[in-house]
């Protein structure tokens, strides 16, 4: 018998060669800009916050991703 993996891996290959995404390319000015970038302290504080939100939303359902035992094969 054979596993998961092995099973859509077909499907994962003939996906992989079939999706193509253009992307527009980024000004070098824009590269270049001395602009401040946002801080990890303040990422960190936004990750806290939605995680808070997601608790709260699944806290009678599901539990979140973060929570689950298993792992894909």
């Amino acid at each position: 018998m054979r596993n998961n993996t092995t099973r859509y891996l077909p499907l994962f290959f003939h996906l992989w060669n079939d999706l193509h995404i253009e992307v527009t390319p980024v000004p070098v000015s824009q590269l270049n800009r001395e602009e401040k970038a946002e801080s990890s302290a303040a990422i960190r504080e936004r990750v806290v916050a939605a995680r808070a939100i997601q608790t709260a939303r699944f806290a009678s359902n599901s539990p979140t991703s973060a929570a689950l035992s298993w792992r894909w094969p």
